[in-house]
């Protein structure tokens, strides 16, 4: 729990560090709305998902112990107009791990495929957004400590959250988002989890 302290300052240091270096680029001019035009764009990012997850749903009570999970994210979306755009995101979890009396008892690796629409106030160098999704949810827990197998399980799945795109050229931005994922309503039930994710993407 320390290092995930540790690395959300981290985070949290970086976004200030940007905001801070990009305070002039919020005028909307001629060339802000450029960075607003209509097109397609692709991109990639690493995840840092924050486990929301019920304790009751486990056996262990305060005992039991879930770390928080690395990922990767890509996207694909078309900004239709200078306030929206629309996008289909892929995030993958590579292991919330889960322990207890210093005993590991297994993990769980989910993914999620979303459509996403986000909703731009400014059309800057500098452009914060709004963002909320639906779609598909996965996970497959491994249990190690029980009986050594595996089970896998689907739902649907919400985002909603806030961002801030970064261009640093006319085709070339780094994004920065916080979201809250909503992993189901059924069998991933209170499935929960914060992504922050960083990245780079290309506009076409």
């Amino acid at each position: 729990m320390k290092c995930s302290r540790a690395l959300m300052r981290v985070l949290l240091m970086c976004l200030l560090s940007l905001l801070l270096r990009v305070q002039d680029g919020r005028c909307q001019d001629a060339a802000g709305k450029d960075f607003a035009r209509p097109g397609l764009y692709f991109g990639v990012g690493l995840a840092y998902s924050v486990q929301q997850f019920p304790d009751e749903d486990f056996d262990f009570g305060n005992e039991l112990e879930v770390d928080d999970s690395m990922g990767f994210d890509a996207r694909l979306g078309y900004r239709i107009s200078r306030y929206v755009s629309l996008e289909i995101e892929a995030l993958y979890n590579f292991g919330f791990d889960f322990h207890a009396y210093h005993t590991d008892l297994g993990s769980i690796d989910s993914y999620s495929v979303t459509g996403n629409a986000k909703i731009y106030p400014f059309a800057g160098r500098f452009q914060p957004y709004g963002i909320v999704g639906i779609g598909y949810s996965g996970a497959n827990i491994e249990e190690e400590y029980w009986s050594d197998s595996s089970e896998s399980f689907s739902d649907f799945g919400v985002r909603f959250g806030g961002g801030v795109d970064l261009y640093f050229t006319r085709n070339v931005l780094g994004w920065f988002e916080i979201s809250y994922f909503l992993g189901g309503f059924d069998d991933l039930e209170d499935f929960d989890f914060i992504p922050i994710v960083f990245g780079m993407q290309i506009r076409i």
